[in-house]
């Protein structure tokens, strides 16, 4: 028997969906990654905008088309928040939601047993983080770890706390645990992820820097990589017991979403620009070479030209390296689908473009900053991007602050880590030797 996974949305469900196969592979499965070879085919869904929810419904239905022998599965976020919609889409065998994947093997092989369809409401009372196996894959260049789920912030654009439910955590010791077990497989680099990740520990005398410091002393070999952090959650203090972690990577995805105090204010954000600000100062002061990428929403109700301008300028001093740009999308269910003053799409999408041309400006900027220094990338992959100017055996990796590298050299392999040095900017990459 084998098994697919197609994954929607974000690192927790990238995560997720390996555990899943993992799971599948220590019962005997056989993991595939052809959709039409395989016999089961689970369809890890999004939610957290209209249009991801759409993505997750063709997803679905296109897997059944693909694979109409295959039983199919429905689950994650999208059918968690519209389970009665999911439970709708024929073309799904079973239909579950965001939490309790752990249950998913034995759904399908009731379903194989049974030839029924299986629909599976789960409860949000008395949720548990999963128990699900540490995900073990091929490559053994990075792995990811969830280590806490669910939120307990509902910014007033965000399903997630709906779909997640509240804050919970993996055992401290669990995760030290895994990690190990990720560093005696070959890992090179672990990236900690999580819905609300700064609330990693909340209720117990843990916090994510203990967890940090520790991993820092039992597996220092293992690089750590954040996933999104919220900004709140740092101080001086905390910034430099970061700072004296060795194998913690100098990069910090710090969650803005708008660089204007007003529309913070409307999406029930916890921070003001200020805030922000000073946390971004701090960590530049206190962590050498560190590189600071973030998220920004555009057009959300009620931006003003004026609110517009404010983040643009906001992002242009504070000095981050890269921006994830994304249009504000209505998602029912949330404050904000329903206030008034929704932007148009033309706007949204000429504000994005502005963002996206200040992009490219803060990467050459700030690769600008390194070219001519030797630094230390973890190879993946093989470069793929013709448009990127460069011909030939490229490999392509990430250096410790988060700088996408491309260099030619015949004795690359994936994981491994090699030292170069930074020749010349090249739109989101740097050409390195």
């Amino acid at each position: 028997m084998k098994v697919y996974a197609l994954t929607l949305g974000c690192k927790v469900n990238q995560y997720e969906s390996d555990a899943l196969l993992t799971l599948f592979a220590k019962h005997g499965y056989e993991i595939t990654e052809d959709i039409q070879e395989a016999d089961v085919v689970i369809v890890n869904s999004c939610t957290v905008t209209s249009v991801s929810a759409g993505k997750s419904r063709q997803a679905v239905r296109r897997a059944k088309k693909n694979n109409p022998n295959a039983v199919v599965v429905l689950t994650g976020c999208y059918s968690e928040i519209d389970y009665e919609k999911a439970g709708q889409i024929l073309e799904a065998d079973i239909v579950t939601g965001a939490n309790h994947k752990e249950k998913i093997l034995e759904l399908v092989e009731q379903a194989l047993r049974n030839k029924e369809r299986i629909l599976v409401q789960n409860s949000q009372k008395n949720l548990t983080i999963d128990d699900l196996p540490t995900p073990v894959s091929g490559t053994r260049t990075r792995a990811f770890l969830k280590i806490q789920d669910g939120c307990n912030n509902y910014c007033s654009y965000c399903i997630i706390p709906f779909a997640r439910g509240p804050v919970r955590s993996r055992d401290f010791d669990d995760c030290i645990k895994r990690i190990k077990e990720l560093d005696e497989s070959g890992y090179k680099e672990t990236v900690l992820t999580g819905i609300h990740l700064a609330s990693f520990g909340k209720g117990t005398d843990k916090d994510l820097i203990d967890l940090l410091e520790a991993v820092g002393k039992q597996v220092p070999r293992m690089k750590i990589r954040l996933g999104s952090m919220d900004p709140s959650y740092l101080n001086e203090e905390k910034i430099i017991r970061l700072s004296y972690i060795p194998n913690l990577c100098a990069h910090y995805h710090l969650s803005l979403q708008s660089g204007c105090d007003a529309t913070l204010k409307r999406m029930n954000r916890k921070y003001t620009v200020a805030e922000y600000a000073n946390v971004a100062g701090l960590l530049q002061k206190h962590i050498p070479d560190v590189s600071l990428t973030t998220d920004i929403i555009v057009g959300f109700p009620g931006e003003t030209e004026e609110e517009f301008k404010e983040t643009v300028q906001f992002i242009q001093d504070v000095g981050l390296y890269r921006l994830h740009v994304f249009p504000y999308s209505p998602r029912e269910g949330t404050k904000a689908a329903k206030m008034p003053n929704q932007i148009p799409k033309a706007v949204k999408d000429e504000r994005s473009e502005v963002l996206i041309a200040l992009n490219r400006d803060l990467m050459a900027r700030h690769h600008e900053k390194f070219l001519g220094r030797t630094l230390k990338v973890l190879f993946e992959t093989e470069f793929q991007d013709e448009e990127a100017g460069v011909s030939g055996a490229y490999y392509e990796g990430l250096t410790d602050n988060y700088i996408k590298t491309v260099s030619s050299n015949p004795n690359i392999a994936a994981g491994e880590f090699l030292n170069v040095r930074l020749l010349r900017s090249q739109g989101e990459y740097v050409i390195a030797e």
